[in-house]
């Protein structure tokens, strides 16, 4: 398939890949294979480990996905390359490992899971890019990845992520602000990606229909909801279902 420039607001997008339980978990190589079988771009998650590892996995800990009691921030490598994935034999992929499977096979949206910014996840996922040739846009909730972007790799697409913030361990101030998509103006993202079932902010109506900026809603998880989104988003990232398009 030839992908388009914008290919990030014309198909669908497969969140943490197409995965299926403990058969196929979320954020593994057998996720990724099967959205290259089906021509799908893909969705994953990025930390940065205590060694420099740029992981592919989406909670701050291993716990969820593997039962290991531990940060990720505070690990290296070597601690946990041999952890399973549920009750797979899937392993923990690195982003390296991910960029050999999918070798510009469909495009990727590679969300960085920032925590404490310093550079160091930002760096470590561009020099790896850098020798990357398929297509890849990058997206984040903090603002200031994007911004390390907007200045030192202008030319890589960006999408900010917002939502409601209802569950996240910040302040109501911070909340308000990143609600507001206030950091859009300075960030100039070709997309903002926003929490679907929460696209009336009136944020979303400024930056949709005053700055002409596209929107991207998530997490669709079937098609009612894609249907219900037709007229509002410019494209989804999806889950646990086969969605309609490309647009």
């Amino acid at each position: 398939m030839n992908w388009e420039n914008d290919w990030y607001l014309k198909h669908p997008i497969a969140h943490r890949g197409l995965h299926q339980g403990e058969d196929i978990p979320e954020n593994s190589l057998s996720s990724f294979k099967a959205c290259i079988e089906k021509q799908l771009p893909i969705e994953l998650d990025v930390h940065i480990m205590h060694d420099g590892t740029a992981l592919v996995f989406h909670d701050d800990t291993f716990e969820r996905m593997t039962g290991y009691h531990r940060d990720i921030y505070l690990s290296e490598y070597k601690d946990v390359v041999d952890l399973k994935l549920l009750k797979s034999e899937e392993k923990i992929p690195t982003l390296e490992e991910v960029l050999k499977l999918v070798d510009g096979e469909v495009p990727l949206v590679i969300e960085l899971k920032c925590l404490k910014h310093d550079g160091r996840l930002e760096h470590s996922v561009y020099n790896l890019l850098r020798e990357y040739h398929g297509k890849y846009c990058i997206q984040s909730f903090n603002p200031f990845t994007l911004l390390w972007f907007k200045r030192f790799a202008p030319q890589i697409p960006r999408g900010l992520l917002a939502g409601s913030y209802e569950d996240a361990a910040l302040s109501f101030w911070e909340k308000l602000i990143l609600k507001s998509l206030f950091f859009a103006i300075l960030i100039r993202p070709h997309y903002i990606g926003f929490e679907w079932n929460k696209l009336w902010y009136p944020s979303v109506f400024f930056f949709k229909h005053i700055m002409r900026v596209p929107i991207i809603a998530w997490v669709v998880t079937n098609k009612s909801q894609q249907e219900f989104l037709k007229s509002k988003t410019t494209n989804i990232i999806f889950e646990n279902f086969d969605p309609i398009g490309p647009k």
